[in-house]
């Protein structure tokens, strides 16, 4: 009869039946969320590597930089020190010319004008800015070339020995 209205609820064997490819293999499931998981993998594994060569290319050009100002300041602190040379050996020569005469036998005014020679001494002052940047930045540790740095870090040994004697 038409009129008779069906009854809303599903029966038992209507419930069971389901729509042809609606739910995959569990073979499928596992392949599926094996092929998403492989993906998220790889992204991240490419994120890591590239990030890692991205900071390995900035430690170098870094690198670059810091011994660039290093090797500047070193130039600068060797036209120091020879000027510094220069002036002390021009300083011995004068004193050593003044010493082997006897007081008496120089004319008052040669000692009025080269008197002052003997005693004069100009300290000797160095930079070192770039080379303590250089030690901060951590960047010592990026140096391949170890004598390079066993140089580097002598040189700014012998600056400062330079130093410490000008102040005797």
């Amino acid at each position: 009869d038409p009129r008779i209205i069906k009854h809303p609820m599903k029966t038992e064997k209507q419930k069971e039946k389901k729509p042809v490819g609606h739910n995959p293999p569990p073979f499928r499931k596992w392949t599926k969320y094996l092929r998403e998981v492989s993906v998220v993998i790889i992204g991240v594994a490419v994120t890591f590597i590239g990030s890692g060569v991205i900071q390995s290319l900035q430690e170098e050009k870094d690198l670059e930089r810091y011994l660039e100002a290093v090797e500047n300041e070193l130039r600068e602190n060797r036209t120091s020190l020879d000027e510094k040379l220069e002036f002390e050996t021009l300083n011995a020569g004068l004193s050593r010319s003044l010493s082997s005469y006897s007081p008496e036998n120089l004319s008052p005014d040669s000692i009025a004008v080269y008197g002052d020679a003997i005693p004069r001494m100009i300290p000797f002052s160095y930079k070192s800015s770039a080379f303590e940047m250089f030690k901060a930045s951590g960047a010592m540790r990026l140096v391949g070339n170890k004598k390079l740095l066993t140089s580097i870090l002598d040189s700014y040994t012998a600056l400062e020995e330079a130093r410490t004697a000008s102040d005797i």
